[in-house]
Protein backbone atom coordinates (compact mmCIF):
# COMPACT_ATOMS: atom_id res chain seq x y z
CA UNK A 1 0.00 0.00 0.00
CA UNK A 2 2.90 2.29 0.78
CA UNK A 3 4.53 1.69 -2.61
CA UNK A 4 0.45 2.37 -4.40
CA UNK A 5 0.59 5.43 -2.63
CA UNK A 6 3.96 6.50 -3.52
CA UNK A 7 3.37 5.43 -7.24
CA UNK A 8 -0.07 7.34 -7.44
CA UNK A 9 1.99 10.47 -6.00
CA UNK A 10 4.60 10.57 -8.78
CA UNK A 11 2.14 9.63 -11.55
CA UNK A 12 0.22 12.43 -10.18
CA UNK A 13 2.69 15.04 -10.22
CA UNK A 14 4.34 14.60 -13.02
CA UNK A 15 0.96 14.69 -15.15
CA UNK A 16 0.05 17.74 -13.13
CA UNK A 17 3.42 19.03 -13.98
CA UNK A 18 3.20 18.81 -17.56
CA UNK A 19 -0.71 19.41 -17.46
CA UNK A 20 0.61 22.94 -16.32
CA UNK A 21 3.35 23.61 -18.59
CA UNK A 22 1.15 22.79 -22.03
CA UNK A 23 -1.45 24.18 -20.40
CA UNK A 24 0.78 28.09 -19.86
CA UNK A 25 2.12 26.72 -23.58
CA UNK A 26 -1.58 26.74 -25.34
CA UNK A 27 -2.76 29.51 -23.63
CA UNK A 28 -5.61 27.63 -21.14
CA UNK A 29 -7.64 29.01 -19.54
CA UNK A 30 -6.87 32.45 -22.07
CA UNK A 31 -3.03 33.75 -23.09
CA UNK A 32 0.06 31.41 -22.99
CA UNK A 33 3.27 31.39 -24.50
CA UNK A 34 2.40 30.56 -27.79
CA UNK A 35 0.03 33.66 -27.87
CA UNK A 36 2.75 36.27 -26.72
CA UNK A 37 5.71 34.59 -29.12
CA UNK A 38 2.72 34.96 -31.97
CA UNK A 39 3.01 38.58 -31.09
CA UNK A 40 6.36 39.24 -31.03
CA UNK A 41 6.87 37.41 -34.63
CA UNK A 42 3.75 39.65 -35.77
CA UNK A 43 5.45 42.71 -33.96
CA UNK A 44 8.83 42.65 -35.75
CA UNK A 45 6.55 41.89 -39.23
CA UNK A 46 4.62 44.61 -38.72
CA UNK A 47 7.07 46.58 -38.25
CA UNK A 48 9.71 45.03 -41.24
CA UNK A 49 6.31 45.52 -43.24
CA UNK A 50 5.20 48.95 -42.68
CA UNK A 51 8.90 50.50 -43.38
CA UNK A 52 8.87 48.36 -46.68
CA UNK A 53 5.29 49.75 -47.72
CA UNK A 54 6.10 53.48 -46.62
CA UNK A 55 9.08 53.00 -48.96
CA UNK A 56 7.56 51.55 -52.04
CA UNK A 57 4.85 54.32 -51.34
CA UNK A 58 7.61 56.95 -51.89
CA UNK A 59 8.65 55.34 -55.14
CA UNK A 60 5.53 56.04 -56.64
CA UNK A 61 4.66 55.06 -59.53
CA UNK A 62 1.66 55.57 -62.28
CA UNK A 63 -0.41 53.37 -60.80
CA UNK A 64 -1.88 55.95 -58.06
CA UNK A 65 -3.81 52.74 -56.61
CA UNK A 66 -0.66 51.34 -55.56
CA UNK A 67 0.63 53.81 -54.21
CA UNK A 68 -2.39 54.57 -52.03
CA UNK A 69 -2.31 50.56 -51.18
CA UNK A 70 0.99 50.77 -50.28
CA UNK A 71 -0.15 53.84 -47.52
CA UNK A 72 -3.08 51.67 -46.12
CA UNK A 73 -0.71 48.71 -45.52
CA UNK A 74 1.48 51.22 -43.61
CA UNK A 75 -0.89 52.08 -41.48
CA UNK A 76 -2.85 48.75 -40.70
CA UNK A 77 1.10 47.61 -40.33
CA UNK A 78 1.41 50.77 -37.65
CA UNK A 79 -2.15 50.13 -35.97
CA UNK A 80 -0.76 46.45 -35.57
CA UNK A 81 2.60 47.27 -33.46
CA UNK A 82 0.09 49.07 -31.57
CA UNK A 83 -2.11 46.23 -30.16
CA UNK A 84 1.38 43.79 -30.72
CA UNK A 85 2.59 46.26 -27.96
CA UNK A 86 0.48 46.21 -25.18
CA UNK A 87 -0.22 42.49 -25.65
CA UNK A 88 3.71 41.48 -25.05
CA UNK A 89 3.45 44.40 -22.45
CA UNK A 90 0.57 42.58 -20.39
CA UNK A 91 1.86 39.16 -21.20
CA UNK A 92 4.88 40.14 -19.04
CA UNK A 93 4.06 42.31 -16.26
CA UNK A 94 6.16 42.58 -12.74
CA UNK A 95 4.02 42.53 -9.25
CA UNK A 96 5.03 46.51 -9.19
CA UNK A 97 3.00 47.05 -12.62
CA UNK A 98 6.41 47.88 -14.72
CA UNK A 99 6.89 44.79 -17.70
CA UNK A 100 9.40 42.12 -17.54
CA UNK A 101 13.12 42.83 -17.08
CA UNK A 102 13.72 40.93 -20.17
CA UNK A 103 11.43 42.65 -22.24
CA UNK A 104 10.72 46.13 -20.80
CA UNK A 105 13.86 47.46 -22.39
CA UNK A 106 13.31 46.53 -25.89
CA UNK A 107 9.70 47.77 -25.45
CA UNK A 108 10.47 50.73 -24.30
CA UNK A 109 13.12 51.56 -27.55
CA UNK A 110 10.27 50.56 -29.49
CA UNK A 111 7.59 52.67 -28.08
CA UNK A 112 10.04 56.03 -27.63
CA UNK A 113 11.40 55.54 -31.34
CA UNK A 114 8.11 54.81 -33.10
CA UNK A 115 6.47 58.59 -33.31
CA UNK A 116 9.98 60.06 -34.23
CA UNK A 117 9.98 57.12 -37.03
CA UNK A 118 6.46 58.07 -37.84
CA UNK A 119 7.51 61.81 -38.13
CA UNK A 120 9.82 60.92 -40.77
CA UNK A 121 7.88 58.67 -42.76
CA UNK A 122 5.07 61.75 -42.73
CA UNK A 123 8.15 64.24 -43.93
CA UNK A 124 9.31 61.19 -46.58
CA UNK A 125 12.92 61.61 -45.20
CA UNK A 126 15.10 58.81 -46.64
CA UNK A 127 16.90 57.84 -43.08
CA UNK A 128 13.61 56.70 -41.44
CA UNK A 129 14.65 53.43 -42.92
CA UNK A 130 18.12 53.72 -40.41
CA UNK A 131 16.28 54.71 -37.49
CA UNK A 132 13.87 50.83 -38.34
CA UNK A 133 16.57 48.88 -39.44
CA UNK A 134 19.13 50.12 -36.75
CA UNK A 135 17.28 50.66 -33.06
CA UNK A 136 13.31 49.16 -33.66
CA UNK A 137 13.88 46.56 -35.29
CA UNK A 138 17.01 44.75 -33.70
CA UNK A 139 15.01 45.90 -29.89
CA UNK A 140 12.24 43.57 -31.65
CA UNK A 141 14.61 40.94 -32.60
CA UNK A 142 15.55 40.27 -28.88
CA UNK A 143 11.84 40.25 -27.95
CA UNK A 144 11.29 37.70 -30.54
CA UNK A 145 14.75 35.43 -29.29
CA UNK A 146 13.55 35.37 -25.52
CA UNK A 147 9.80 34.69 -26.56
CA UNK A 148 11.68 31.94 -28.54
CA UNK A 149 13.72 31.00 -25.90
CA UNK A 150 10.62 30.33 -23.15
CA UNK A 151 8.66 28.83 -25.71
CA UNK A 152 11.20 26.13 -26.39
CA UNK A 153 12.33 25.50 -23.27
CA UNK A 154 8.49 25.11 -22.09
CA UNK A 155 8.52 22.52 -24.92
CA UNK A 156 12.04 20.39 -23.87
CA UNK A 157 9.45 20.01 -19.85
CA UNK A 158 6.67 19.23 -21.61
CA UNK A 159 8.71 15.67 -23.27
CA UNK A 160 11.41 15.09 -20.92
CA UNK A 161 11.59 12.01 -19.91
CA UNK A 162 13.38 12.06 -16.89
CA UNK A 163 10.13 12.19 -14.38
CA UNK A 164 8.85 9.07 -16.24
CA UNK A 165 12.26 6.88 -14.86
CA UNK A 166 10.18 7.59 -11.38
CA UNK A 167 7.12 6.10 -12.83
CA UNK A 168 8.15 3.56 -14.33
CA UNK A 169 10.22 2.19 -11.08
CA UNK A 170 7.46 2.44 -8.80
CA UNK A 171 5.22 0.90 -11.13
CA UNK A 172 7.23 -1.98 -11.43
CA UNK A 173 8.16 -2.58 -7.72
CA UNK A 174 4.39 -1.87 -6.99
CA UNK A 175 3.69 -4.80 -9.36
CA UNK A 176 6.37 -6.94 -8.13
CA UNK A 177 5.54 -6.54 -4.39
CA UNK A 178 1.52 -7.07 -5.77
CA UNK A 179 2.99 -10.11 -7.11
CA UNK A 180 4.99 -11.79 -4.53
CA UNK A 181 2.23 -10.75 -1.78
CA UNK A 182 -0.55 -13.13 -3.49
CA UNK A 183 2.34 -15.96 -3.76
CA UNK A 184 3.29 -15.59 -0.25
CA UNK A 185 -0.42 -15.85 0.45
CA UNK A 186 -1.05 -18.67 -1.09
CA UNK A 187 2.07 -20.66 -0.08
CA UNK A 188 1.16 -19.33 3.65
CA UNK A 189 -3.10 -20.15 3.35
CA UNK A 190 -3.30 -22.92 0.52
CA UNK A 191 -5.64 -20.14 -1.56
CA UNK A 192 -4.89 -20.02 -5.06
CA UNK A 193 -6.02 -17.17 -5.87
CA UNK A 194 -7.33 -13.62 -3.99
CA UNK A 195 -9.71 -12.06 -6.46
CA UNK A 196 -9.03 -8.45 -3.99
CA UNK A 197 -5.65 -8.33 -4.83
CA UNK A 198 -5.29 -10.03 -8.09
CA UNK A 199 -7.99 -6.77 -9.10
CA UNK A 200 -5.37 -4.55 -7.60
CA UNK A 201 -2.49 -6.02 -9.04
CA UNK A 202 -4.35 -5.49 -12.88
CA UNK A 203 -5.24 -2.07 -11.55
CA UNK A 204 -1.33 -0.62 -10.46
CA UNK A 205 -0.47 -2.06 -14.38
CA UNK A 206 -3.25 -0.18 -15.77
CA UNK A 207 -2.03 2.57 -14.16
CA UNK A 208 1.09 2.93 -15.21
CA UNK A 209 0.49 1.53 -19.03
CA UNK A 210 -2.14 3.97 -18.88
CA UNK A 211 0.30 6.93 -17.87
CA UNK A 212 3.00 5.75 -20.35
CA UNK A 213 0.69 5.42 -23.16
CA UNK A 214 -0.88 8.84 -22.58
CA UNK A 215 2.51 10.30 -21.96
CA UNK A 216 3.75 8.55 -25.27
CA UNK A 217 1.04 10.07 -27.34
CA UNK A 218 1.34 13.48 -25.67
CA UNK A 219 5.40 13.50 -26.93
CA UNK A 220 4.00 12.90 -30.76
CA UNK A 221 1.98 15.97 -30.17
CA UNK A 222 4.21 18.33 -29.29
CA UNK A 223 6.58 16.61 -32.09
CA UNK A 224 4.46 17.12 -34.33
CA UNK A 225 3.50 20.64 -33.17
CA UNK A 226 7.42 21.58 -32.62
CA UNK A 227 8.04 20.01 -36.53
CA UNK A 228 5.23 21.47 -38.38
CA UNK A 229 4.31 24.33 -36.12
CA UNK A 230 6.79 25.90 -34.34
CA UNK A 231 9.70 25.41 -36.53
CA UNK A 232 8.14 26.77 -39.83
CA UNK A 233 6.42 29.35 -37.43
CA UNK A 234 9.78 31.37 -36.92
CA UNK A 235 11.90 30.21 -39.45
CA UNK A 236 8.98 31.84 -41.71
CA UNK A 237 8.54 35.06 -40.13
CA UNK A 238 12.56 35.45 -40.04
CA UNK A 239 12.53 34.84 -44.09
CA UNK A 240 9.87 37.02 -44.48
CA UNK A 241 11.78 39.76 -42.85
CA UNK A 242 14.77 39.12 -44.82
CA UNK A 243 12.72 39.46 -47.67
CA UNK A 244 11.09 42.78 -46.76
CA UNK A 245 14.61 43.97 -45.66
CA UNK A 246 16.40 43.29 -48.58
CA UNK A 247 12.97 44.59 -50.99
CA UNK A 248 13.40 47.72 -49.00
CA UNK A 249 16.93 48.23 -49.84
CA UNK A 250 16.31 47.85 -53.70
CA UNK A 251 13.76 50.35 -53.86
CA UNK A 252 16.01 52.67 -51.34
CA UNK A 253 18.87 52.17 -53.43
CA UNK A 254 16.93 53.77 -56.41
CA UNK A 255 15.52 57.00 -54.18
CA UNK A 256 19.32 57.35 -53.18
CA UNK A 257 21.97 56.44 -55.33
CA UNK A 258 24.94 58.13 -52.98
CA UNK A 259 24.15 54.96 -50.57
CA UNK A 260 23.64 52.02 -53.19
CA UNK A 261 26.46 50.08 -52.99
CA UNK A 262 26.14 50.06 -49.37
CA UNK A 263 22.35 49.40 -49.55
CA UNK A 264 23.08 46.70 -52.80
CA UNK A 265 25.52 44.80 -50.54
CA UNK A 266 23.04 44.80 -47.41
CA UNK A 267 20.17 42.76 -49.74
CA UNK A 268 22.52 40.77 -50.94
CA UNK A 269 22.99 39.60 -47.41
CA UNK A 270 19.93 38.96 -46.32
CA UNK A 271 19.35 37.55 -50.23
CA UNK A 272 22.59 35.37 -49.05
CA UNK A 273 20.83 34.20 -45.50
CA UNK A 274 17.51 33.41 -47.48
CA UNK A 275 19.64 31.14 -50.17
CA UNK A 276 22.54 29.97 -48.22
CA UNK A 277 22.92 30.29 -44.00
CA UNK A 278 26.59 29.52 -42.71
CA UNK A 279 24.48 29.04 -39.69
CA UNK A 280 22.96 25.87 -41.24
CA UNK A 281 25.72 23.74 -42.06
CA UNK A 282 25.72 20.37 -41.95
CA UNK A 283 27.18 19.84 -38.65
CA UNK A 284 23.79 21.39 -37.64
CA UNK A 285 21.86 18.49 -39.30
CA UNK A 286 21.00 20.68 -42.89
CA UNK A 287 22.33 21.20 -46.35
CA UNK A 288 23.68 24.50 -45.54
CA UNK A 289 21.42 25.61 -48.58
CA UNK A 290 19.90 28.69 -46.93
CA UNK A 291 16.62 29.11 -44.49
CA UNK A 292 13.78 28.71 -47.56
CA UNK A 293 15.48 25.40 -47.30
CA UNK A 294 15.30 24.50 -43.96
CA UNK A 295 11.53 25.85 -44.14
CA UNK A 296 10.69 23.55 -47.04
CA UNK A 297 12.62 20.36 -46.41
CA UNK A 298 10.29 19.02 -43.46
CA UNK A 299 7.52 16.91 -44.47
CA UNK A 300 3.97 17.04 -43.57
CA UNK A 301 0.89 18.33 -44.91
CA UNK A 302 1.87 22.03 -46.12
CA UNK A 303 5.19 21.03 -47.55
CA UNK A 304 3.99 22.04 -50.82
CA UNK A 305 3.15 25.72 -49.42
CA UNK A 306 6.25 26.02 -47.67
CA UNK A 307 8.29 24.34 -51.07
CA UNK A 308 6.60 27.41 -52.91
CA UNK A 309 8.39 30.08 -50.94
CA UNK A 310 11.49 29.51 -52.96
CA UNK A 311 10.99 30.01 -56.66
CA UNK A 312 8.85 32.80 -55.32
CA UNK A 313 11.57 34.41 -53.83
CA UNK A 314 14.14 33.73 -56.85
CA UNK A 315 11.35 35.27 -58.56
CA UNK A 316 12.17 38.33 -57.19
CA UNK A 317 15.78 38.02 -56.82
CA UNK A 318 16.22 37.81 -60.91
CA UNK A 319 14.04 40.91 -61.03
CA UNK A 320 16.21 42.55 -58.11
CA UNK A 321 19.38 41.69 -60.12
CA UNK A 322 17.82 43.45 -63.73
CA UNK A 323 16.99 46.43 -61.47
CA UNK A 324 20.52 46.53 -59.84
CA UNK A 325 22.26 46.22 -63.21
CA UNK A 326 20.20 48.57 -65.23
CA UNK A 327 20.03 51.27 -62.39
CA UNK A 328 24.48 51.01 -62.37
CA UNK A 329 24.12 52.84 -65.91
CA UNK A 330 22.55 56.39 -66.35
CA UNK A 331 20.03 55.31 -68.85
CA UNK A 332 18.97 52.81 -66.95
CA UNK A 333 17.72 54.11 -64.18
CA UNK A 334 13.94 55.24 -65.15
CA UNK A 335 13.64 51.84 -66.58
CA UNK A 336 14.94 50.25 -63.67
CA UNK A 337 12.95 52.03 -61.36
CA UNK A 338 9.71 51.16 -63.70
CA UNK A 339 10.68 47.72 -63.44
CA UNK A 340 10.45 48.04 -59.53
CA UNK A 341 7.18 49.96 -59.26
CA UNK A 342 5.47 46.59 -61.05
CA UNK A 343 7.35 43.60 -61.93
CA UNK A 344 9.11 43.61 -58.61
CA UNK A 345 6.11 44.88 -56.73
CA UNK A 346 4.30 42.04 -57.67
CA UNK A 347 6.78 39.27 -56.89
CA UNK A 348 6.99 40.55 -53.49
CA UNK A 349 3.78 40.03 -53.04
CA UNK A 350 3.47 37.36 -54.27
CA UNK A 351 6.10 36.09 -52.15
CA UNK A 352 4.72 37.84 -48.84
CA UNK A 353 1.19 36.31 -49.61
CA UNK A 354 2.36 32.78 -49.86
CA UNK A 355 4.62 33.61 -46.62
CA UNK A 356 1.84 35.04 -44.29
CA UNK A 357 -0.36 31.61 -45.95
CA UNK A 358 2.54 29.17 -44.37
CA UNK A 359 2.67 31.28 -41.09
CA UNK A 360 -1.08 31.31 -40.39
CA UNK A 361 -0.72 27.29 -41.24
CA UNK A 362 1.99 26.87 -39.07
CA UNK A 363 0.46 28.65 -36.06
CA UNK A 364 -2.81 26.70 -36.40
CA UNK A 365 -0.80 23.66 -36.53
CA UNK A 366 1.39 24.77 -33.33
CA UNK A 367 -1.57 25.57 -31.93
CA UNK A 368 -4.09 22.27 -32.64
CA UNK A 369 -1.15 20.12 -31.58
CA UNK A 370 -0.69 21.85 -27.72
CA UNK A 371 -4.16 21.83 -27.28
CA UNK A 372 -4.51 18.05 -28.47
CA UNK A 373 -1.42 16.75 -26.22
CA UNK A 374 -3.10 19.18 -23.17
CA UNK A 375 -6.19 17.24 -23.71
CA UNK A 376 -4.32 13.94 -23.67
CA UNK A 377 -2.88 14.53 -20.12
CA UNK A 378 -6.23 16.33 -18.74
CA UNK A 379 -7.99 13.27 -17.12
CA UNK A 380 -4.78 11.62 -16.03
CA UNK A 381 -4.87 12.95 -12.73
CA UNK A 382 -8.54 12.16 -12.19
CA UNK A 383 -7.52 8.52 -13.61
CA UNK A 384 -4.85 7.82 -11.96
CA UNK A 385 -6.77 8.77 -8.38
CA UNK A 386 -9.57 6.49 -9.21
CA UNK A 387 -7.40 3.91 -10.49
CA UNK A 388 -4.60 3.64 -7.48
CA UNK A 389 -7.07 4.08 -4.82
CA UNK A 390 -9.30 1.28 -5.99
CA UNK A 391 -5.87 -0.73 -6.01
CA UNK A 392 -5.12 0.17 -2.48
CA UNK A 393 -8.39 -0.29 -1.19
CA UNK A 394 -8.81 -4.17 -3.29
CA UNK A 395 -4.99 -3.86 -1.33
CA UNK A 396 -6.37 -3.65 1.66
CA UNK A 397 -9.32 -6.15 1.83
CA UNK A 398 -7.65 -8.82 0.16
CA UNK A 399 -4.80 -8.85 3.15
CA UNK A 400 -8.31 -8.40 5.61
CA UNK A 401 -9.83 -11.15 4.08
CA UNK A 402 -7.02 -13.76 4.93
CA UNK A 403 -6.65 -11.97 8.11
CA UNK A 404 -10.29 -12.86 8.84
CA UNK A 405 -9.97 -16.22 8.01
CA UNK A 406 -7.81 -16.99 11.13
CA UNK A 407 -9.72 -15.63 13.23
Amino acid sequence: MVLLVALWITAFATSQARQGTLDALSGRPGGGQTATLVAALRLRSDLAGADAAATRARLGGNDGLEVARQREAYRRAMADVGVQLVVLARAHPHTDGGTDADLGPALTVIAQQLPPYGGEVAQAKAARSELMWRTILPAADRIVATEQSRAEHALHRAEATNPLVGVVVLGALTFGALVSTQIWLMRRTNRVLNPALAAATVLSAVAVGWTLLAFATQHDHIADGRDHGYRPLTRTSQARVLALRAWTDDVRALLDRSEAPRLDADSAAASTRLRHDPASAPAAGSDGSGLLATIAAPGGPDQAARAALTPAWTGYADIAARIRDGAGRPEGLWPAALLAQQDATGALRTFDERSVAVLDASRTHLTDDLTAATDTVDTLPAALSITLGLAAVLTFVGLQLRINDYR
